[in-house]
């Protein structure tokens, strides 16, 4: 007879009311079997249970992050990290000292210039007295800029005439890699990762994952920034985690996903690029830079033809459009697909939506878009100082991640970290949400749980089964040391996530 495994004396946020909370639950097989009052779930549980007192801790169902490049986590968590960085000589320090394989190209991650006292990449030679002749690559934090020495620059072979080689004044490559140059790049690199170096990164990344409570990931694998191999990686190896994995395949190939059984297709699927790149494609021209607004890397047509395939077949779709005439371009194409086929809770999606304009947050509501956020960014590059106000200047500064107003009209949006460009840590996202230098886009401590809990299962059409604690569903639930929805907003990241639980077991 299976053993049923009775909570008490709990602080539990369901997420299935506004706002509900009970004192306990009893699991059994895996799956919640009551939820109530202490005397309601023992007169459903029985009283031959194992008991578990919470003494007065909250527990909040077992978190999603919803966009998560899952195997490029792990591997970046072995590569030599440059977060820490606030100036060149600490980035070249921290090449040099660190461990390096015996062969093979070194790589480094984290590398954010706009974060650095002298707001420059490093440049080639410099790169080169770091590491001698070895081969160096550097992924900039958005995954969306490289930068290389000259042996890396070498071995890339490269043509001259791709798009985003930076060059100085006299057309000498700085080392610099943006648009195709760096897809290429990156596409070099991670080529060369054996199956070995991926068991080992993905292990990685799901205790990363579940040491913050994280229990169910959209797994956003493949494509232009990654690699194909690492989405045919977790198509075999998934089963055998303990976190749930749902995989979106970052191709515009929909019969390889439909040959394949999957049911959504996307993810980092490139409309445009980035913020801190200056590539994400914006209306007006960046401040810090008038010559550019960004990049389309999709023609209207092409990518017309590819959602209309994916959309006819029935797949959940989703792209990456972070400038708001990206985000403009793919709510017309979705449009233009509802029209030409009806299709009813298609659950569609957009990644990021970073720059959305309160015209666009209203259509993508009405059509029953889900809108995939990312707000720990606003914790990073946020603020009067931040990355945002010098790329974008003082008005537009500020209107980035508008969740408040996806709120206001009755939007869907799922919380992610798009790790690791910011870390697995819904708590710092839940953080950024509330606490969003802006008023207006705020939104309550209880929308933003609800962002990376009950709508993150939503976004996935799991609803049904995860998200919440309620009787019937799968028993996935996390123990805080305190409540996220009356902790201080500025210390919720700091709450301690005391215990993971996946299917009723301690993970």
């Amino acid at each position: 007879m299976s053993k049923v495994d009775i909570y008490t004396n709990g602080n539990v946020i369901t997420c299935e009311e506004d706002k509900k909370t009970v004192e306990a639950f009893a699991v059994k097989d895996g799956n919640f079997i009551a939820v109530g009052s202490k005397e309601e779930v023992m007169k459903a549980a029985g009283k031959t249970g194992i008991f578990h007192d919470l003494q007065g801790k909250t527990v909040v169902p077992g978190f999603f992050d919803s966009h998560v490049h899952f195997v490029q986590t792990g591997l970046n968590a072995l590569a030599i990290q440059l977060h820490h960085c606030k100036t060149i000589m600490e980035v070249l320090e921290t090449i040099k000292s660190a461990p390096k394989a015996a062969r093979g190209i070194i790589r480094a991650v984290g590398f954010d210039e706009s974060a650095l006292k002298e707001k420059r990449y490093p440049t080639m030679e410099e790169l080169d007295d770091a590491v001698g002749n070895r081969a160096l690559w550097i992924c900039r934090i958005d995954s969306h800029a490289s930068v290389v020495n000259s042996m890396a620059f070498q071995q890339l072979e490269l043509p001259e005439d791709t798009a985003g080689i930076v060059k100085d004044e006299v057309g000498r490559p700085t080392g610099v890699l943006k648009q195709e140059a760096n897809s290429l790049t990156r596409g070099y690199v991670l080529e060369s990762t054996t199956t070995e170096e991926r068991i080992k990164a993905v292990k990685a990344a799901e205790r990363i994952a579940l040491a913050k409570g994280v229990t169910v990931v959209n797994a956003l694998e493949g494509g232009k920034l990654f690699h194909d191999n690492d989405a045919e990686f977790l198509l075999q190896h998934k089963e055998e985690l303990k976190i749930e994995v749902v995989l979106f395949y970052q191709t515009t190939d929909v019969k390889k996903v439909l040959e394949k059984g999957l049911k959504r297709i996307g993810g980092c699927v490139i409309l445009d690029g980035s913020i801190g790149s200056r590539t994400a494609a914006v209306s007006e021209a960046y401040f810090d830079d008038p010559s550019t607004n960004g990049v389309l890397y999709f023609q209207d047509e092409a990518l017309r033809e590819f959602v209309l395939e994916a959309h006819r077949n029935g797949l959940q779709l989703t792209v990456h459009a972070l400038g708001d005439r990206a985000i403009q371009q793919i709510i017309d194409t979705y449009k233009y697909c509802q029209e030409v086929f009806p299709r009813k809770d298609h659950r569609h999606r957009i990644e990021h939506f970073e720059l959305a304009t309160e015209e666009q947050i209203k259509e993508a509501a009405a059509m029953g878009l889900i809108v995939s956020m990312q707000p720990a960014f606003e914790c990073f590059w946020g603020g009067a100082d931040g990355m945002y106000r010098e790329r974008l200047g003082e008005v537009r500064g500020c209107k980035t991640t508008p969740l408040g107003l996806v709120v206001k009209h009755k939007g869907i949006a799922v919380g992610g970290s798009d790790s690791d460009v910011t870390a697995i840590d819904p708590l710092l996202g839940i953080q950024g949400a509330v606490t969003h230098e802006n008023e207006e886009h705020r939104v309550s401590p209880y929308e933003a749980l609800k962002m990376f809990t009950i709508h993150g299962a939503y976004g996935v059409f799991q609803e049904d089964c995860r998200g919440s604690i309620k009787t019937g569903k799968i028993a996935d639930f996390v123990v805080l040391e305190k409540n996220p929805l009356t902790t201080e907003a500025k210390v919720i990241k700091d709450i301690a996530v005391l215990k993971t639980y996946v299917a009723g077991e301690e993970v």
